[in-house]
């Protein structure tokens, strides 16, 4: 299914997109957001980044933060992308102090991309 406009619109408030910074960023392509938005919860490292919190892997979870940052960023998924950072910059103690929010903020996201299908 491909989002159109105004849906996208919609959804980005709920997932905390950047709409307008997101439509600058793809040069007005609606169908590259909305593909892009589609395969997120699938394309981005979330199970690769658990496994290393996990196993208290702080090199492997701040290289899996930072791909997952970058897809956020990419998205304009703002605060997504905040969290990333937070994970990045955490020690392997605090790692899973810094990923409970990610995760909550990821599966909210995902669940909302997931319903629009």
């Amino acid at each position: 299914m491909i989002f159109h406009g105004m849906n996208i619109r919609s959804i980005a408030d709920k997932i905390g997109m950047d709409y307008d910074a997101a439509l600058e960023d793809f040069c007005g392509d609606v169908s590259a957001i909305s593909s892009k938005l589609l395969s997120f919860p699938e394309d981005n490292g979330i199970g690769t980044l658990e496994a290393a919190v996990d196993s208290k892997d702080a090199e492997t979870a701040h290289k899996a933060a930072r791909a997952l940052r970058k897809s956020a960023e990419k998205l304009c998924l703002t605060r997504l992308a905040e969290e990333c950072s937070k994970v990045e910059k955490s020690d392997a103690d605090g790692l899973e102090g810094a990923y409970i929010p990610l995760r909550s903020l990821y599966i909210s996201i995902a669940s909302i991309l997931e319903g629009e299908e």
